[in-house]
């Protein structure tokens, strides 16, 4: 979006310029080439003038003479009745169509002729656009630079707006959208916050779900199944009535089978709702949101010592990703050290990111992590802690795997 506001502005001031300038430029020449014939005009006025002067004085007109009133760029020729012709300045091989000539009779039959270049014209011309063009260039340059700080200006609402979508289709819900003085991004974001508010909702429902639907639904069934084998059982019941009665129970099991596929589908589809991540960049962006809540609450600092050169990809949910590593940095937190060094690396066909303490002074805390195992373990990881260190463990992808086997 950015680049295509400057991209529109910057044609459009150019189009203006250059609708402009290329009037005035045409306007220009004309104006320089009228006013340097009107000089040529002049100055063959002013050389006849001297020539007469110079011979009612009984002096003669010669090379010498002539060149004291000859300018730059310019040649006379005077044709005399009864004399040779006197030429001075440019050569006759110099002379041009497009020189501006000024021709005068004198008073004794000769003729004078004052013939200005047109390369000295042109040169004029040149120098009366340069201003013209030079102006152009930096109205063009100025307003690219403006226009890119009002393109950064209008777009920045937006560019953002487009990072919290990201975040939220990754499945954090905790993001914080300012307002805007931009109507459009204001009404965006007004949206994105409601639906933010609707889906974390959503969330929260999912995972009550999941947490009390086997409860729920397993309970009763298997109460019913008991109860049903003991009234089979009981003495008092016919045998008719405890053969129909025992013929329930493979129903039950069937029922029973189906709502624990149910939940476990579930379950693992909100868990590995995204197939491939790459597990660094979720390390990073974790980073960058813990980073202004640990200064601001005047907590440790957190550092990523180690990281590999290139995408190290794992299978799980960007989301469940962001949730095993916020529980975990909130449960390293909590015990109160000074710097929290995170490392990523792979190992045994495991991506794996390590979270060391030092200065660690208070006891770790057992919920945090116990959530983060749970959710680790549904994708097919674990959490560990080696050394009194926590260990994040995620299955690699196949073919990262299979490129290291190969390379």
């Amino acid at each position: 979006m950015r680049n295509r506001i400057v991209a529109v502005l910057v044609a459009m001031v150019v189009g203006v310029v250059l609708l402009y300038g290329i009037p005035r430029a045409y306007l220009l020449a004309d104006l320089v080439q009228d006013t340097e014939r009107r000089e040529t005009q002049r100055s063959a006025d002013l050389v006849a003038v001297a020539v007469e002067e110079r011979r009612s004085g009984g002096g003669e007109v010669d090379e010498d003479f002539l060149g004291s009133l000859l300018h730059g760029g310019e040649s006379i020729t005077l044709g005399q009745a009864d004399g040779p012709e006197v030429r001075v300045g440019l050569p006759p091989t110099g002379d041009s169509a497009g020189d501006i000539v000024a021709v005068r009779a004198l008073a004794d039959g000769s003729e004078l002729t004052l013939r200005r270049s047109e390369d000295l014209v042109g040169q004029r011309v040149s120098d009366a656009l340069l201003p013209l063009i030079l102006i152009g260039l930096a109205l063009a340059v100025g307003a690219a630079l403006v226009v890119r700080v009002l393109a950064e200006r209008l777009s920045r609402p937006f560019r953002e707006l487009a990072g919290v979508a990201e975040a939220i289709g990754q499945g954090r819900f905790d993001q914080t959208i300012p307002h805007y003085r931009v109507a459009e991004a204001e009404a965006i974001g007004d949206a994105m916050r409601r639906g933010i508010s609707r889906l974390g909702e959503l969330r929260r429902r999912e995972r009550d779900i999941a947490t009390n639907a086997s409860h729920e639904l397993r309970s009763p069934i298997s109460a019913l199944r008991m109860e049903i084998e003991d009234l089979a059982s009981w003495p008092q019941t016919p045998p008719e009535v405890a053969a129909e009665l025992t013929s329930y129970l493979p129903q039950l099991d069937r029922l029973s089978t189906a709502v624990r596929t149910y939940l476990d589908t579930a379950q693992q589809q909100r868990l590995t709702d995204v197939d491939v991540v790459d597990l660094p960049a979720l390390v990073r962006d974790a980073l960058t949101r813990w980073r202004p809540r640990v200064r601001a609450a005047s907590g440790p600092a957190l550092v990523l010592v180690d990281e590999p050169a290139r995408p190290l990809h794992v299978c799980a949910s960007g989301s469940a990703v962001a949730e095993i590593l916020d529980r975990l940095l909130q449960d390293a937190v909590d015990r109160r050290p000074t710097h929290v060094l995170v490392e990523v690396d792979s190992q045994d066909g495991f991506g794996r990111v390590r979270l060391e303490l030092e200065g660690e002074q208070a006891p770790a805390g057992s919920e945090a992590r116990a959530a983060a195992t749970l959710t680790a373990v549904g994708m097919g990881g674990r959490v560990s802690v080696v050394d009194g260190h926590t260990v994040v463990m995620l299955r690699r992808a196949g073919e990262d795997v299979q490129g290291e086997n190969d390379s």
